[in-house]
């Protein structure tokens, strides 16, 4: 009997945009992933070494300042840097009527980036429209990055930020969010939080990638030939070095961890290398008990909301300060 392969042959075919993006998206999607793919060729997302690291962050930086530029004209907040524990944090507080920010709630934002890159403009990027369209502050953490710093550094660093703010807000008025490496992050620290015995925020948001590997999956499989996207293997990556426990980087395989998390909001996109991840995210998390909603947009491609030209990173926006005005107490 013949061995049964692991993989599928696909012919090779034109994917067009989607008929279910208006003209308008179309074109956006066009520009993002030109955009994209442009610095993706520049950095050839080489991170296995120190000088390629600050290579990869210089590049992101650079990159990112334009979308940065485009949040901070289209919504107004304050912007303050300070140091919490001893970490270097931003702090987004909605320029708003008085009465529609609420001091009493915090948000904390971890960055994406890769573990590699994303601080400063990054945390920008997915702080700004938040905090704006919440009425919510945001806290944007700005942790320790690799190939430096090894697992868990980031994760005590969010940790000891978390736990500074416990002495003023109550952890049932904090959310916690990230989108790609920082919505992994966030499930990281939620088990971290859970095995320490510290009490967990009142929600979390995964945005863009979940509590599950994605190197492997249907999405980031069909993502690095769309996109020709070239990125180390997991067990390669110098984040995830040494002997660490699968279940410590990737929480989502423990139902014991899992069923303990907070309300979640899961958020994706078709073409996002993370769907794969953060699908299953969203079921572990029904199976287990706990509340979660699911929002996935059609035909656009990982953190889409960093532009908030499209519609749908409005949609996104609303999406989040719904959840965290739902979940945390005022």
């Amino acid at each position: 009997m013949m061995e049964r392969k692991n993989t599928v042959t696909v012919k090779s075919f034109e994917l067009g945009l989607s008929s279910l993006l208006d003209a308008r998206s179309k074109t956006l999607v066009v520009e993002q992933t030109d955009f994209w793919n442009r610095m993706g060729e520049e950095c050839n997302y080489q991170v296995t070494e120190n000088s390629a690291a600050s290579v990869l962050r210089d590049i992101y930086r650079r990159n990112l300042l334009p979308m940065v530029e485009k949040q901070k004209k289209t919504y107004d907040v304050k912007i303050e840097r300070k140091e919490i524990a001893g970490i270097e944090v931003e702090i987004f507080t909605p320029v708003i009527c008085k009465a529609r920010v609420n001091r009493h709630q915090i948000l904390i934002n971890l960055h994406g980036g890769g573990f590699v890159t994303g601080d400063l403009e990054g945390g920008q990027v997915e702080s700004i429209p938040i905090a704006a369209t919440s009425g919510i502050p945001v806290v944007s953490i700005n942790y320790r990055l690799a190939p430096d710093a090894k697992f868990p550094a980031a994760s005590d660093d969010v940790i000891a930020v978390y736990c500074a703010l416990l002495q003023e807000y109550s952890s049932m008025s904090i959310g916690v969010y990230g989108a790609s490496a920082g919505a992994l992050l966030s499930a990281q620290v939620l088990a971290q939080l859970i095995k320490r015995e510290i009490p967990l925020p009142a929600a979390v948001g995964m945005f863009a990638l979940g509590a599950f590997d994605y190197m492997d999956t249907d999405s980031m499989s069909i993502v690095k030939e769309l996109e020709c996207i070239n990125l180390p293997a997991t067990e390669n990556h110098p984040y995830y070095g040494g002997d660490t426990c699968l279940e410590d980087v990737f929480p989502g395989c423990s139902d014991a961890i899992i069923r303990r998390f907070p309300p979640s909001l899961l958020i994706s996109s078709i073409r996002d290398l993370g769907l794969s991840s953060v699908v299953q995210t969203h079921n572990r998390l029904i199976e287990n008990g706990v509340p979660a909603e699911l929002r996935v947009w059609e035909g656009l491609r990982h953190c889409f909301f960093y532009d908030p030209d499209f519609d749908q990173s409005k949609e996104m926006y609303a999406a989040v300060g719904r959840h965290f005005n739902r979940y945390l107490s005022s």
